[in-house]
């Protein structure tokens, strides 16, 4: 299967090479700050492969145009402060795939890549063009919530594949080896979408069998009942409700796990969508 590739563990751990490497030659050149340095950081950068020569490119994109190697490293040093400023900088030599690659480099659970792959992918699970626009920090921050969204939507993949290959990876590393593999076509989203069904399918069907939360659900029902008898109004005794089931499932050790956690999150969700179908569709014969 295509899908295969996302269980390597050599793949994760190359992309992990790759920050590294980014990183540390961003710190050599903030060290250094000369052109050599400068070309090492720019020929680390997944935005420069398409550069057949960054030696002429610096000279003609920065030297050329009156800045010089220091003026770069100035504008860079921002990122040691306050990163999420790097964005606002125009540094020239330096588009948004550099800069916010240099950021992903830097914290990948906090800055997502925007490049082209990124921008594709984005859009093959249904997020607008963000490409089409200005970049600016207000786009960059509603292009990082959509991505956000995307990981959200597939944390059952990623948990899966940190599981088989031992690793954690960070999330915004995650959603991009996927756009990287979606561009490449070594991976279909109908083969991804596939993939979060089937761990889906196997999260819902283990929990199904397992009363306790069967039991959870049915104290949830009485302790709402209970609240209301003492006269709460119904929001009130909806929260209070709550509160006690969230309180029974915090008991429980198997739930200490974060990951149990979300799986059980997701198995609720689906059963209250399956109740609030049920409840719609009777109203509508009644």
């Amino acid at each position: 299967m295509a899908s295969d590739i996302l269980f390597d563990k050599g793949y994760w751990i190359e992309r992990a090479r790759h920050r590294e490497e980014v990183f540390q030659n961003l710190e050599r050149f903030l060290q250094k700050r000369n052109k050599t340095a400068l070309e090492s950081l720019l020929r680390s950068l997944w935005a420069s492969e398409a550069i057949s020569s960054i030696d002429k490119a610096i000279d003609r994109r920065i030297i050329n145009r009156g800045f010089t190697v220091g003026d770069i490293a100035e504008k860079l040093e921002v990122v040691k402060k306050d990163p999420e400023k790097l964005v606002e900088e125009k540094i020239p030599g330096f588009g948004p795939a550099s800069i916010t690659e240099i950021l992903f480099c830097i914290d990948p659970e906090r800055f997502a890549v925007f490049n082209k792959r990124a921008n594709v992918g984005l859009k093959k699970f249904g997020h607008g063009d963000f490409e089409r626009n200005v970049f600016t920090r207000d786009l960059y921050k509603k292009f990082t919530m959509a991505i956000e969204q995307v990981v959200q939507d597939f944390e059952l993949v990623k948990e899966n594949i940190e599981e088989k290959v031992g690793i954690s990876i960070p999330k915004f590393d995650f959603i991009d080896g996927v756009f990287n593999l979606l561009y490449e076509g070594k991976l279909s989203i109908d083969e991804f979408n596939e993939l979060k069904q089937q761990l889906a399918i196997g999260n819902m069907r283990k929990w199904v069998s397992n009363n306790g939360i069967y039991e959870v659900i049915q104290k949830v029902a009485q302790q709402y009942i209970y609240q209301l008898e003492k006269g709460d109004s119904k929001e009130n005794a909806i929260e209070k409700a709550v509160y006690y089931g969230v309180g029974m499932i915090d008991s429980f050790k198997e739930f200490h796990d974060p990951k149990k956690k979300h799986s059980l999150v997701i198995t609720l969700e689906t059963i209250a969508e399956l109740t609030r179908g049920i409840a719609n569709l009777l109203r509508e014969r009644s």
